[in-house]
């Protein structure tokens, strides 16, 4: 999990100057499991925000990685 707390001192933008919070950049959920002693699955889901301070949405997920591995 990566996140920042931020605060902006002074910005062009009036809606931002004084602004302050915390934000969630970046989450990883990950599941390893050993099927048998020959295969292997993972699956790796990844949450994302915008990033740009002004987005109200959720974190976005994506699957980062799903596969079976053969030993």
């Amino acid at each position: 999990m990566f996140g920042d707390y931020y605060w902006a001192a002074a910005n062009h933008d009036a809606e931002m100057a004084s602004q302050n919070g915390f934000r969630l950049r970046k989450i990883y959920l990950t599941y390893d499991k050993s099927i048998n002693t020959d295969f292997d699955v993972r699956l790796r889901l990844e949450l994302n925000s915008a990033g740009d301070f002004k987005t109200k949405s959720a974190l976005t997920p994506v699957v980062k990685d799903a596969y079976l591995k053969f030993k």
